[in-house]
């Protein structure tokens, strides 16, 4: 199995544990949270996780603002990203900034 392969496969295996840990992804409410050029975020919430994915489907990396208080997220608000090891990230300002490679997302989950 080359490289590439076993890395792609790992992604889907990541991406599919995820929807299988989290029935937000699965059957939450869905509200979109950005679209613009290439980047597209959304939250899906139910009564135990909201859960916010960022994608950037260009290829160049980029530094991505989400708004988020109009969605009902206060400054202080902390994410997990359970796709890339858990990083953290915080609301500030109403927005959550993130930087992401291209053609990648994130998984972040409320903490």
């Amino acid at each position: 199995e080359s490289p590439k392969r076993k890395a792609i496969h790992d992604y889907y295996t990541a991406v599919t544990g995820l929807r299988h840990a989290y029935p937000a992804l699965r059957t939450g409410a869905f509200h979109t949270a950005l679209a613009e050029g290439k980047v597209y975020a959304y939250v899906r919430e139910d009564k135990v996780n909201r859960i916010l994915v960022v994608l950037n489907n260009d290829p160049g990396a980029m530094e991505i603002t989400v708004p988020l208080a109009e969605l009902g997220f206060g400054d202080g608000d902390r994410f997990a990203d359970e796709l890339h090891g858990g990083e953290r990230y915080e609301v500030a300002d109403g927005d959550l900034v993130i930087e992401l490679d291209g053609l990648t997302g994130a998984v972040l989950v409320q903490q």
